[in-house]
């Protein structure tokens, strides 16, 4: 049942509404199907088109849907939606998870690929990206493809890509602020504005977050948790045919928390940055681009509430590339191609010679054709790489739109995945635990055959979308190791993750409802059952008006009966329960551009033990926007 708290702050919204319930306030903004379609996404073919037109299905969750669910992170947001779970979170051997990443079609969330503005992001700790160090403060949209799609972007792509989208410098100027505050510590303050100048434009937002909570910890004793982000852009029309773009991302993280008697301290810095310029002329683009992104992890332990200064571990994570893109007519077709070579460098205490290098040149095209109804998109990666030589990654992807409001979408492709630095080179000893790791520099790069079918009807009342996919893959890399407590990684694990994904969405007015379930088989080539990858998943949302101008937002996310793997014995599995989350969050638009927020996450209270990726306990907020 929703708690006190809960009930005292309906009862303040209900009290303030009454009086402006005779005030014409526009309400909340729901999407429509047909304005859906027509939403401009750039992940399916590296380039802007409309979504109707994408090949590949493409799931978008827009600026609206973002404001309507409440949530202050990436991780947070994505949970909600079908076919989406979170992955990681779970303190590791040495008492330090990973973060919240992010599981498609059964593939985990090293098999993710993470973008900001289409941009690889470098950053895993214990192979997952955590993506609750991403806030949504400056977030226009999130452009999810699921499935391989290493023939557009590479390694890592191998189970989806997820690309956050900034919000660009507009023409207009405008600015927005909003302070969120709640249970367990918990302090959102966010800032942003946009202001354009003649042929500049420029745009920045920035945010400070605070709770007594952190990933993987299922409690609050000694928890501390603080970050802070901006991204500034700028954007120069230098004539009619080149614009000049920049844009940065800079954050820092600093987590404290109990793992058995010591402190635990986690302190992180994400730097990345990206110049480029676009030549349009016709039909024709072409955009060179230099982009860096670097991660600066400091993991310490400590028997006091401080850490010890100059120990612990550090990694400093960077990847620096160039690329050349473009976009042209060869008579009836449009060719994507680019060329791009890549740095990654890792520096750490925990590798033998303290830093390695991996370097690759990669290029790639595709191919989109129409006729009729039917277009056709082959598609050819190629990559050279200086420890794993060369290989290729074909696809081919087609269309059927037999009618406007009808589409069927089919896809055949190979995807793949280099190991990383610490597969390859780590190499420690934890006698106090009883375990050593040491990597592997003979792995091989893993690779996966998959299937992708759809169907979506897109009527003027809402929509209608169905996803079979079919992923076999094959030179996964596993933790392997013996009774002795030796680790290494191997190529070991052969398997396959089918399933279907359906959902239903039913719009009239400011009225919304969405219904999502996702079936999933993923087992390895024994037959046994993949862990941590729930059978069966759901969701509903409603989005309906409330007295005063005012919206409800209420999402219901259900995670069946899962396997996990426990202990160092990493055969050993038992199963966590069905989990329900349901998330409520109500506004109310005042003047002079205000609006009053409260809601609850996880309203039931459920909790399911240390094993899930994240805390789930009840969290109440009540804050205030601005907007002009």
């Amino acid at each position: 049942m929703p708690s006190f708290a809960l009930g005292a702050a309906l009862v303040v919204w209900a009290a303030v509404a009454v009086p402006l319930a005779a005030q014409r306030v526009d309400s909340v903004r729901v999407d429509t199907a047909r304005s859906r379609l027509e939403t401009i996404v750039i992940t399916a073919a590296r380039r802007e088109q409309r979504l109707k037109d994408a090949v590949v299905p493409t799931e978008v969750i827009s600026r609206a849907e973002i404001e309507r669910t409440g949530a202050s992170d990436v991780a947070a947001l994505l949970q909600q939606f079908t076919g989406m779970q979170l992955d990681g979170g779970v303190a590791s051997f040495g008492g330090v998870g990973g973060g919240q990443g992010i599981m498609l079609q059964g593939m985990d969330s090293r098999r993710v690929l993470i973008l900001v503005d289409g941009q690889q992001v470098v950053g895993r700790v214990n192979g997952d990206l955590d993506l609750s160090r991403f806030p949504l403060a400056g977030v226009e949209r999130i452009e999810v493809v699921k499935g391989p799609q290493s023939t557009l972007y590479g390694s890592e792509a191998i189970g989806g890509v997820v690309n956050i989208v900034t919000r660009p410098a507009r023409g207009e100027t405008s600015a927005e602020a909003q302070v969120l505050a709640g249970n367990r510590g918990r302090l959102d303050a966010t800032a942003g504005g946009r202001r354009a100048q003649g042929k500049l434009r420029l745009a920045a937002d920035a945010s400070l977050r605070s709770s007594d909570l952190a990933v993987g910890i299922p409690g609050d004793l000694g928890t501390r948790n603080e970050r802070w982000t901006a991204m500034p852009a700028v954007e120069y029309r230098a004539s009619d045919a080149w614009t000049l773009r920049s844009s940065a991302l800079v954050s820092e993280q600093s987590q404290r928390y109990r793992f058995g008697q010591l402190f635990r301290f986690v302190d992180d810095q994400q730097i990345g940055g990206r110049a480029s310029g676009e030549w349009r002329r016709g039909a024709t683009r072409l955009t060179p681009l230099v982009h860096l992104s670097r991660f600066d992890h400091l993991e310490r332990a400590s028997t006091g509430s401080r850490p010890v200064r100059g120990s612990g571990d550090r990694d400093v994570q960077s990847l620096l590339e160039a690329e050349v893109t473009g976009t042209t007519l060869l008579r009836s077709a449009v060719v994507d191609a680019g060329v791009e070579a890549r740095r990654e460098r890792i520096t750490s205490d925990r590798i033998p010679g303290d830093a390695r290098v991996l370097d690759a040149v990669e290029g790639y095209a595709q191919l989109t054709t129409a006729r009729g109804p039917v277009t056709l998109v082959p598609g050819l990666r190629l990559v050279e790489h200086s420890v794993f030589g060369g290989f290729a990654a074909p696809r081919v992807a087609a269309m059927w739109r037999p009618r406007a409001e009808l589409a069927l979408r089919g896809s055949v492709g190979r995807g793949f995945r280099a190991p990383d630095f610490k597969e390859l080179y780590l190499s420690f000893a934890n006698p106090a635990i009883g375990y050593a790791v040491v990597g592997n520099p003979d792995l091989r790069p893993e690779r996966s055959t998959s299937l992708q079918l759809g169907a979506e009807w897109t009527p003027s009342f809402g929509w209608l979308r169905i996803g079979l996919f079919d992923n076999d893959f094959r030179d996964f890399i596993a933790f392997t190791g013996d009774p002795s407590g030796a680790f290494t990684y191997s190529n070991v694990e052969r398997g396959s993750t089918r399933g279907v994904e359906t959902e239903v969405s039913v719009a009239r007015g400011a009225w919304r409802v969405d219904v999502g379930h996702a079936y999933l088989e993923a087992r390895d080539d024994r037959g046994r059952p993949l862990p941590s990858r729930p059978a069966h998943s759901g969701r509903v949302g409603l989005n309906a008006p409330l007295p005063g101008a005012g919206a409800l937002a209420a999402t219901w996310v259900v995670t069946g009966r899962t396997p996990i793997t426990v202990g160092l014995e990493l055969e050993s599995t038992e199963e966590q329960p069905t989990f329900e989350r349901l998330d409520l969050k109500a506004t109310l638009p005042l003047r002079a551009g205000l609006r009053l927020l409260a809601g609850v996450d996880n309203a039931l209270d459920r909790e399911v033990g240390r094993q899930w990726p994240g805390f789930t306990g009840r969290l109440v907020y009540a804050g205030v926007n601005w907007r002009r």
